[in-house]
């Protein structure tokens, strides 16, 4: 079993779709957890808050789990089918898998883009190195928002990441294909074609819904 902390990054402005995410979160089983990083734990809602939401989420990623999952609060994921893509990885390798969608660049160098409004995967080895830039003060921060934030670090660890076609950054699907993993942007309207794609294996299982914690002032717990 692959045990996945998945952190979804949201903020006051968009609390509306704490709602929406119990459609595809109620499908995430033991061992792994769901966990909304909000306003509270960075002190801050701005836009470039983003980017200390994905530190704060690195920061707290817990060795227990395989996998961290960063994903929008926009996004949508079928966890089912995540684990089946991450299974035969190595989590103890350096890995980073999801939707690359442009390149960065600096003085010197080009690199690719991660996209987190679909979500992106982070093997336990990356996402732990990732920590152990920020905690001894290596962590490069881009200066617009937390995508670039973590694909230069993945630069500069010399982790090349894996972009997936299953994972798009663009709205949802027209169609939830037997192939479809997490996707951008998706909207009240969409989640009743969406929720056709999440396999019957889990609706199946003895797993328990998520309960999607609402926005309060001490810590946020792993939701399981």
């Amino acid at each position: 079993m692959v045990a996945i902390d998945f952190a979804i990054q949201t903020s006051h402005r968009t609390r509306d779709r704490l709602e929406l995410l119990e459609n595809w979160t109620r499908h995430v089983r033991k061992p792994s957890t769901v966990r909304i990083i909000g306003d509270e734990q960075v002190g801050c809602g701005n836009y470039l808050s983003a980017i200390d939401k994905t530190i704060f989420a690195i920061d707290t990623f817990q060795p227990r789990y395989d996998w961290l999952y960063i994903i929008d609060d926009d996004g949508y994921v079928v966890p089912r089918r995540l684990e089946l893509r991450l299974c035969d990885l190595d989590p103890d390798e350096h890995h980073a898998v999801g939707c690359v969608s442009g390149v960065l660049s600096n003085d010197t160098h080009k690199f690719p883009s991660m996209h987190g409004g679909c979500g992106y995967a982070l093997s336990r080895a990356t996402a732990l190195a990732l920590q152990q830039r920020h905690w001894h003060g290596e962590l490069i921060r881009h200066p617009r928002n937390g995508d670039g934030t973590v694909s230069i670090n993945l630069h500069h660890l010399r982790v090349v990441p894996v972009h997936d076609e299953r994972f798009t950054s663009t709205a949802a699907p027209e169609e939830a294909t037997e192939t479809f993993i997490a996707c951008h942007q998706a909207a009240a309207e969409d989640y009743a074609r969406l929720n056709s794609a999440q396999p019957t294996i889990v609706e199946a299982s003895v797993s328990e819904p998520n309960k999607i914690g609402r926005f309060k002032k001490k810590a946020v717990k792993s939701l399981v």
